[in-house]
């Protein structure tokens, strides 16, 4: 059996020292006039860190989780349509959800269906191409953030390459109008993590050179923005 599968072109990369929540919050505020309802919907929004930054910002927060914990987060597996919230917001935030889905295109589809003609897409999730993910993965056999202790524990079940969320939402039927890494690039003296001295700064050395070579190497998260066409 053979696939036909057409090829679907990313954006030239973008760099951001912002960390995702910010990065949304900004996004929004720049898209805030081609949104074609002020209302945002914030899946997976964990304890709702966004409610009040956006509420702040003037926009109608709606947020769903796969368990209702915080109050005012809603319950939604996102393998499960939701047909009541057809074409029901201007936005959707998927901000590091989709590496946690067993069915990615399904809870893409899902999610997508709810955004209203001319609405939005903020999608962000871990950097597999990230230097340091390169470098883990160089040493131990994974990628940083998808080891089997990561799906035990963070339930990081699909590994998010930016070709491969590329498809999946071009599949959907959304239009991707940029493509950035967040958090920053990597600096010589920082000191994350627990290894310290020469050898992480040997170590960042390492990365600042992937970094130099490849800018998508830049940042351990990125971001997708996407459209539903009018």
């Amino acid at each position: 059996m053979s696939y036909s599968i057409p090829p679907v072109s990313l954006p030239p990369v973008s760099i951001c020292p912002q960390n995702r929540y910010e990065f949304a919050r900004a996004t929004l505020a720049r898209l805030r006039t081609e949104l074609p309802l002020p209302k945002v919907f914030d899946i997976g929004a964990g304890g709702a860190q966004m409610r009040a930054p956006l509420e702040q910002d003037g926009f109608v927060w709606r947020g769903f989780n796969h368990a209702a914990g915080v109050a005012g987060v809603e319950a939604w597996d996102l393998d499960e349509a939701r047909p009541d919230l057809a074409g029901q917001t201007g936005a959707v935030l998927l901000l590091d959800v989709i590496e946690h889905c067993l069915n990615p295109s399904l809870a893409l589809r899902h999610a997508a269906e709810t955004i209203a003609p001319g609405g939005f897409l903020i999608l962000t999730v871990p950097n597999p191409r990230w230097s340091g993910s390169r470098v883990h993965n160089l040493v131990y056999g994974y990628a940083s953030g998808f080891t089997p202790h990561d799906l035990m524990e963070n339930h990081h079940v699909f590994v998010p390459w930016p070709h491969f969320i590329a498809r999946l939402i071009a599949g959907v039927g959304l239009t991707i109008s940029s493509y950035t890494t967040l958090d920053g690039a990597t600096t010589l003296w920082q000191m994350p993590g627990a290894r310290r001295g020469l050898s992480r700064v040997a170590l960042n050395a390492v990365q600042m050179a992937i970094e130099w070579r490849d800018r998508t190497a830049i940042g351990m998260s990125y971001a997708l923005i996407a459209r539903k066409p009018l």
